[in-house]
């Protein structure tokens, strides 16, 4: 259990998670697989999330409540990672790089402040109201489905089902942790949670599980998709709406990140 929590705090789980559904999409319509894309999804994932830690880590140094171990070490984590990325990045320039570079730039505004007019201070992406959870699901859907799929050829409407479908269900399994991050959140963020409560807020969540569930079994109308990969994406469905049902504000913060992020990993058993 201590190591999984050291992989959810460096951020290496979540970046798996999103991996693994890039490696789904590749494998649901019969792309073929790269693994220099793989690497750089996955560190690209890294990059962002362990941006969004070490500008957190900053602040708290900022005002005297910082840890140094952990501070130092997410800095050499994110310094890696950007490496890594920019080495990486060159290889698969080609006529996605509008659509990389866009998420590049969301993930940059959404954990760093910026002004918007003179008069009001500095803010960041997700600390405005309603943006928080329509921007993860955007950035997700965009390098993990439109991504692979636009990169290699031109997008049927198999493949618009399945990007609209991904979109619902990271809006789905974002929720939880918007429910999690209650106490935290400040009121003006304007989350589901806070608008809705948090028991209206799950019912919502479990009606684009299903959404989503239905615009994947549309999708497999339209284009052959083997009983393997049907029968996970099912099961991811299933595990969330459960894990959606369970959780609750009080719930312990790996909860979310072990289990719902976790699902995910289930995608690598596509072929």
């Amino acid at each position: 259990m201590r190591f999984l929590k050291i992989l959810i705090d460096l951020n290496i789980w979540v970046a798996a998670g999103a991996t693994a559904l890039f490696h789904y999409t590749l494998n649901l319509f019969q792309l073929p697989s790269n693994l220099w894309l793989i690497l750089f999804v996955f560190f690209s994932t890294l990059f962002t999330y362990q941006g969004q830690n070490y500008l957190k880590e900053r602040l708290r140094q900022k005002s005297g409540n910082q840890k140094i171990k952990r501070f130092q070490l997410l800095s050499l984590l994110f310094s890696s990672s950007s490496i890594i990325v920019i080495v990486l990045f060159f290889p698969v320039i080609d006529k996605t790089v509008i659509i990389l570079f866009s998420s590049f730039l969301l993930s940059l505004f959404y954990a760093f402040p910026f002004k918007s007019s003179s008069n009001k201070p500095k803010m960041n992406l997700r600390s405005r109201p309603f943006l928080k959870i329509y921007l993860i699901a955007l950035v997700w859907t965009a390098v993990c489905a439109f991504f692979p799929l636009y990169r290699n050829g031109s997008i049927d409407t198999s493949n618009w089902l399945w990007i609209i479908s991904v979109f619902i269900l990271i809006l789905a399994i974002t929720i939880p942790f918007d429910i999690r991050d209650l106490k935290f959140d400040k009121e003006n963020m304007r989350t589901i949670p806070q608008i809705m409560g948090v028991k209206r807020a799950k019912h919502l969540a479990l009606f684009l599980i299903a959404l989503s569930f239905s615009a994947f079994f549309l999708a497999s109308q339209l284009t052959y998709i083997s009983n393997l990969n049907f029968i996970l994406f099912s099961i991811l469905c299933g595990l969330n709406a459960l894990f959606i049902w369970k959780c609750h504000p009080e719930k312990d913060p790996y909860y979310f990140g072990s289990l719902i992020d976790g699902s995910l990993l289930i995608l690598f058993l596509s072929v």
